[in-house]
């Protein structure tokens, strides 16, 4: 390995202890990068490679000799700028986090449901509204 390849496994190293998922972040960086051909560059990788850092570094440079540096740097630059967290909860998770507590959760935390409810300008809520 080459001193960029080492300085690139090492800095996903750190990612990845960040419990960051180097796979869908490189994904992420190059999609940014390349579009879609991103998705072509990646489909051929061994499903190692797209978890390991040294073994995506391995057959980057594999295919693309001295040219991976173009595919490595998109990635430490995305990194580098902050533009990935990491995320435990499904993109549809995600949603319904931001969207408030779910009907079970706002019953063990005791919120009454009528302060979800709207009111009108006088303060009161609608006569159509249970």
């Amino acid at each position: 390995m080459n001193d960029y390849e080492r300085y690139f496994v090492e800095k996903m190293k750190v990612v990845q202890t960040g419990g960051i998922d180097f796979g869908a972040l490189s994904k992420e960086a190059l999609g940014g990068k390349f579009g879609g051909a991103a998705v072509v560059l990646l489909r051929d990788l061994s499903p190692e490679a797209l978890k390991e850092p040294e073994r995506f570094v391995l057959e980057m440079s594999r295919i693309f000799g001295r040219g991976a540096i173009g595919v490595f740097e998109p990635i430490i630059r995305y990194v580098e700028m902050g533009l990935y967290a990491p995320s435990q909860n499904s993109p549809i998770q995600s949603l319904l986090l931001q969207l408030g507590p779910s009907k079970g959760q706002a019953e063990q935390s005791g919120i009454p449901l009528h302060e979800h409810r709207i009111k009108d300008e006088e303060g009161n809520y609608p006569d159509n509204a249970n």
